[in-house]
């Protein structure tokens, strides 16, 4: 899972060396502006009222703090702050021209955790390492590291959930881009001063143990049973997990299980149907959403395949589900309604894990388990918002001077229109981290430790 995310979201990462290129500060002022314009005239953030979500403090910063000219990088880092400050998980950095392809490029030595304004050795080369508190890697300190990553990708509301668990998987490359490709570093930690080599292979944080059976298993996604507790263990959401959907809770109803776990750490979304099928096997009464299509200027600041993208998505929506439709002061809403399962329904005790790539579809889940269901959530907070995101379609808009192509999605879902709270959800129980093993979760849960 951790390769699947790294490919997904690191891609212009995975092509960076471009370091000898540098750019203009007013090249960077521009984009930044158009940037700034189509969020507030055309980013379903602003649904409800127009322009009070903007990045207008990124400009602010960057006119103040930005010399003349930039590397690629440091650029890339601008718009990913500014993009940040949208506060949508959803919109991001498609393709980035400004960083180029490279066959010699190595790696950190170390796999990373932001933490409490502190950044903690989750795993190294050198394992006496591990546990330690980065002071300073190649004289950079941990507070600078931390300022450039913080807000390196967005989460709903503008929490830091998902640029944390993006800079614990991708560290190991971030570190090696932020410090231009370096064959050595010499790491200040808490307990002493260590130099060690670049290396040619990503590190990644040590990784949970699988059970030791399954019952079912679709892809990645899997049913188990541990000390007789099932875990539903989803990756993503796919068209082929509703039948298997299906099976694992009659294997579930099967064996009378009293308690549930929904493991949905790491899945950044999929598709939307799965999502409704697992929440009709949980739910005790009905749940809905809402698309919003918005009275906004959208259009105006999509590239041209962006355009095309958009005009396929009206057409799916305003012909395809035409019935659904209906005219609000905010724009056409499509109401989708759905009623749990008689069937297999599971009404035992349910414990949902999260983390900050939660989100999407899977926070679909967490914001319907939330309202219409008893379930209790352990591990991190999650990137998805809870009342809702910003998706449908995802159109393209390219900024005007770098090139940068930034997906930018043009509709709103609506999940509880009653809530203010647009971050993840915060679990009541956050000693469960991604790669905690499920025997700790089980007695975590049944309050051993």
């Amino acid at each position: 899972m951790a390769k699947k995310i790294l490919n997904t979201f690191i891609l212009a990462l995975a092509f960076s060396t471009a370091f000898g290129q540098y750019l203009t500060k007013n090249s960077l002022l521009s984009d930044l502006t158009y940037l700034n314009e189509a969020v507030q005239n055309g980013h379903p953030v602003n649904y409800k009222d127009k322009k009070t979500e903007d990045i207008q403090n990124v400009i602010i910063e960057a006119k103040k703090t930005v010399s003349d000219t930039l590397k690629p990088f440091e650029y890339t880092l601008w718009i990913e702050k500014a993009i940040f400050n949208v506060g949508c998980v959803h919109t991001s950095i498609k393709k980035n021209p400004l960083l180029l392809p490279s066959s010699t490029f190595s790696y950190f030595p170390c796999a990373l955790k932001m933490s409490n304004s502190e950044i903690i050795v989750k795993n190294c080369t050198d394992t006496l390492l591990i546990g330690h508190k980065i002071l300073s890697i190649n004289k950079t300190e941990s507070s600078k590291i931390i300022q450039a990553f913080s807000q390196y990708k967005a989460s709903d509301g503008k929490s830091d959930a998902f640029a944390k668990q993006y800079f614990q998987l991708a560290s190991t490359k971030l570190i090696a881009v932020l410090l231009n490709n370096p064959s050595v570093y010499e790491i200040i930690t808490d307990k002493g001063v260590f130099t060690l080599p670049a290396t040619p292979k990503g590190i990644f944080d040590i990784e949970a143990k699988s059970p030791r059976e399954y019952h079912l298993i679709n892809n990645g996604n899997f049913l188990s049973f541990q000390n007789k507790i099932p875990i539903l263990r989803f990756t993503d959401f796919s068209k082929s997990d509703i039948n298997f959907i299906q099976k694992s809770f009659r294997a579930i109803a099967d064996r009378n299980s009293k308690q549930l776990i929904i493991d949905l750490r790491q899945n950044t979304g999929g598709n939307r149907k799965a999502s409704i099928e697992l929440t009709r096997y949980l739910a005790d009464s009905v749940f809905s959403y809402s698309i919003l299509q918005p009275k906004l200027k959208t259009k105006s600041y999509l590239d041209g395949k962006g355009k095309f993208f958009l005009f396929l998505s009206k057409l799916k929506y305003n012909i395809g589900n035409v019935h659904k439709g209906h005219k609000t002061a905010l724009g056409k809403e499509f109401l989708y309604r759905y009623t749990p399962k008689k069937k297999n329904n599971f009404n035992g005790q349910i414990f949902v894990l999260t983390d900050g790539f939660t989100a999407s579809a899977s926070t679909m889940v967490t914001s319907w388990l939330k309202q219409f269901t008893n379930a209790n959530f352990y591990g991190t907070q999650a990137g998805g918002g809870y009342n809702g995101n910003n998706g449908g379609t995802f159109p393209t808009l390219t900024l005007p001077n770098s090139k940068i192509e930034v997906i930018f999605p043009a509709y709103r879902l609506i999940l509880d229109r009653r809530s203010t709270v647009s971050q993840g959800i915060i679990p009541e129980q956050n000693s469960i981290e991604t790669n905690t093993n499920y025997n700790d979760i089980i007695q975590i849960i049944n309050g051993v430790i």
